[in-house]
Order: C-alpha cells, then sequence, then structure tokens
C-alpha cells in the first residue's frame, strides 16, 4: 500500500486514457522528501529541506507510436492535461515495431532498501551529524589547513508504477549520504582530499572511516615527486576501479551498443577483460544503492554476471532494446517520471578475490599505487583509448614510499582491463558500483 502516492487518483488518470481507446498507457510516478546540510570552516553553509515529485504519463498504439507528457504535480486537473497532451503526441511519433509493453512475469525478489528510522531523526540530530563530521576533521591531523565541506544528506522516496494492463506497483526506499573535503598543507603545497560514503540505513554510516579516508588522502600527496616515463605494474583503489567500472556501465549499455557508441559492440562470447576479471550487475543486494524489487518497466530485477572470467555474456537491456536483439530484458530499464525508459546499471561490481590489499602491494617490486584519476569524460567510448592525468605513490619492493605527481596514464580501457593480473577481496561501493583493489601489468606512465 502506498504511504505518500494517491494511487486511486493515478488508476483514475489511467481509466481516463481508456476510454480514449489508447493501446496502452502507464504512468510513473515519484514522491520524494530530501533534507541537506552542509558545514565548513565559514560556517553553515546551507541547510535544505524539499518535498516533491512528480508524474509521467506515457501512451504507446498498436504501431508503436510514443506519447510522453510529465508534469510536477499532483493536482488531479494537471494530471488530465498531461494525460490529453501524452495523447496528442501519439500522432506527432513515427511507427516503432520495437516498442511494445509485455506483462512482467516471475516472482519479485524481496530486498531491504527502507530504513524506518528516518522518521524518527530530528533536523537537530542531522545538524549534529554534520557538526561531528566537521569537528573530526579539524582535530584529524596538523597538517589539515582547512576543511572545505562536512555535508549530510538523507532522503526518503516512493515509487509507483500503474498501467492500463493492470499493473500497479509501489516501492519505498530511503538513503543517507556523508561526504568530507579538506585542504591539507606541507612540504611547500597543498593538497585537496575528499571521500564519502553513501548507505541505504543511516547505522551503516562510518564517520570515522570518512574522517580517515579523507584526511590520508589529502596527506599523503603533499610532497609529491615528478618521475620518468615508463612503463609500470599499476594498483588501483578501489576508489579508483570503481571510476573505470562506471565506463563500464555506459558500454553495457545495449542503448549505447545499437547506436554504435560502445566499444563492446559485437563482442558477446568474446574475451573482452583478463581471465582475473568478473563483472556483476545485481538489483537484489540487500541494502544497495541500485537495489529495487523492480526496474523501470515493472520488471523484476535479478543478478547477472555480465563478464565472466574476461568473457562478455550479456549487455544490459530494458524492453525496447530487448526487442529489438530478439532477446528477454535483462531488468535494466531506468527512469524518472520527467523521462521515459532508457538502460541502466543496478549494482554494478567486481567480482571479489582471495587477496587482502596487503598482499597485492607486496608482490609488487617498483610500481604506482593510484588514488586518483581525472578526466574520465575525455575516454572515447568507441575506440577505448584514453589519456588520463592521475595521482597516487610509488610502491619500491612492496612497500608505498613517496607520493608522485604531474603523471598520465595511456592506454585502450580493453588492454587495461586485459592487463589485470590480480583482484582484491576488499569489495567497496561507492554509490551503486562496487570495485576493489586491482593490480594491472605494464602500463604506460607519462612523467618526466
Amino acid at each position: 500500500m502506498a504511504r505518500w502516492i494517491d494511487l486511486d487518483l493515478i488508476t483514475s488518470i489511467l481509466d481516463y486514457l481508456k476510454t480514449k481507446n489508447v493501446f496502452f498507457a502507464e504512468a510513473y510516478v515519484v514522491y520524494e522528501d530530501v533534507f541537506s546540510a552542509a558545514l565548513s570552516d565559514d560556517g553553515l553553509e546551507h541547510l535544505e529541506k524539499s518535498k516533491g515529485g512528480g508524474v509521467g504519463i506515457r501512451v504507446i498504439d498498436k504501431d508503436g507510436k510514443m506519447g510522453f507528457a510529465h508534469a510536477n504535480s499532483f493536482d488531479p486537473n494537471i494530471l488530465r492535461s498531461i494525460a490529453d497532451e501524452a495523447l496528442k503526441r501519439v500522432s506527432l511519433s513515427s511507427p516503432d515495431p520495437f516498442r511494445k509493453f509485455l506483462f512482467p512475469s516471475g516472482d519479485y525478489p524481496e530486498v531491504c532498501i527502507f530504513d524506518g528510522s528516518i522518521f524518527s531523526f530530528r533536523e537537530s540530530e542531522k545538524v549534529s551529524v554534520v557538526e561531528e563530521l566537521y569537528e573530526r576533521a579539524k582535530g584529524s591531523h596538523p597538517k589539515i589547513e582547512k576543511i572545505r565541506k562536512a555535508e549530510y544528506d538523507d532522503g526518503v522516496y516512493e515509487i509507483a508504477l500503474a498501467n492500463t494492463e493492470g499493473m500497479l506497483l509501489c516501492k519505498e526506499g530511503t538513503f543517507f549520504s556523508v561526504g568530507l573535503a579538506v585542504l591539507a598543507s606541507g612540504e611547500g603545497e597543498k593538497e585537496m582530499g575528499y571521500y564519502g560514503q553513501e548507505k541505504r540505513f543511516f547505522k551503516d554510516l562510518d564517520l570515522s572511516e570518512v574522517v580517515e579516508k579523507t584526511v590520508e588522502k589529502a596527506v599523503n600527496l603533499l610532497g609529491g615527486k615528478r618521475i620518468k616515463s615508463q612503463r609500470l605494474p599499476l594498483v588501483l583503489s578501489p576508489e579508483v576501479s570503481c571510476d573505470f567500472i562506471s565506463l563500464f556501465a555506459t558500454l553495457l549499455s545495449a542503448e549505447n551498443v545499437q547506436k554504435g557508441k560502445s566499444l563492446l559492440a559485437n563482442k558477446l562470447g568474446d574475451k573482452v577483460a583478463s581471465s582475473h576479471f568478473s563483472l556483476i550487475d545485481d538489483g537484489t543486494i540487500n541494502r544497495g544503492m541500485g537495489s529495487s524489487p523492480f526496474d523501470g518497466e515493472g520488471f523484476p530485477t535479478k543478478k547477472k554476471e555480465v563478464i565472466e572470467k574476461g568473457i562478455l555474456k550479456t549487455y544490459l537491456h530494458n524492453l525496447y532494446t530487448a526487442s529489438k536483439d530478439g532477446v528477454e530484458t535483462t531488468g535494466n530499464a531506468v527512469r524518472g517520471y520527467a523521462s521515459v525508459p532508457s538502460v541502466g546499471i543496478t549494482n554494478l561490481f567486481v567480482m571479489p578475490g582471495d587477496k587482502s590489499p596487503e598482499e597485492i602491494l607486496r608482490s609488487v617490486k617498483r610500481g604506482l599505487y593510484v588514488v586518483d584519476v581525472m578526466g574520465l569524460h575525455t575516454v572515447n567510448l568507441i575506440s577505448g583509448d584514453f589519456s588520463l592525468g592521475v595521482s597516487g605513490l610509488w610502491i619500491e619492493n612492496g612497500e608505498m614510499v613517496f607520493p608522485v605527481k604531474g603523471i598520465s596514464i595511456a592506454g585502450n580501457i580493453l588492454e587495461l582491463f586485459s592487463k589485470i593480473e590480480d583482484v582484491g577481496k576488499d569489495l567497496i561501493f561507492f554509490g551503486n558500483v562496487g570495485g576493489v583493489t586491482l593490480l594491472v601489468s605494464d602500463v604506460m606512465i607519462g612523467g618526466e
């Protein structure tokens, strides 16, 4: 049963559309209540609360023509008007045989994504979280010169999906996040450090870890030295491996593959990475930020191995892309109330290995531990070629000995992943992307 969304109102709009003899119509409804507070050395930066959401209505005729309209309102008169607008836009659309509706089959997974404690969490207590994070960071290290921002956000949402075929689904979820940015000074230099966490349940936030990781990133990079250009093994931190995994979120989309915007086109069944590397997309993980009982089209989410020991097993599909490829949807339709379904990930993560980060480091005689990568948006997603700025720590005989600055790495994404030699067991999620420590051999480092 819906808590905030008036399902009777939504079904009445769909009943109205039925009187217009539509072939198919659906309503996607979002309600959200969010809070945000941030503190810096300059004082309270912002304290914001908002409630809102909206409704999107999509109409499809028997030839695959589509009309869509939306409004950030729950007013019955406005919803009736956007229903009429969606109907009107059908005639302006082109026929598309792949644009159709199938009633979902299979059971919906039970996923734990709602923390009811959010209702007893007073605003003053939320502000105190920001203050505690700020105070912990302030006294954490003598080289911390400035707290750029300590931030806390939370939210509760409800989503309903209904259509003229009798579907009526509803889900609710929560999120809690903290982030910290600091400025460290020393060695005649200044360095920024940032780290954050996003969780479904408040008690899963770890302020101590956030402070420790943020300060570590800033302080450890002070006094960076330059190195000569050379080929070296890289050890990617879990955070950096997440950055690279996020590229796969784009490459694996069947929508991008079909549009010729992915280097993984025509590679199903091919080896696209090292045999040490497996990649999972799983929307059924309890407390996962990308978890949900159903996707944006009402299909059950599920676990699938998209890359298995280096072999590309599947693309990620919604109903439209699956229809074009003659396969079943993978339950990866994503949308908001202001958009029609597209393709996205649920929880995308590297299958952990059996080695600790320390074991992986000890295996490296000379190399670079990468803690940050810049410019990932410049990667060519069709060729896979890249040249990226990085910062990190020099590894000598299995130990990190000094920071390195002013360097870049160059190569090809698929070549990079084909050179993975070790996969750590330290799986960490940043949002809905999970990474581990990765050892990559023979990468071109650009230095002096």
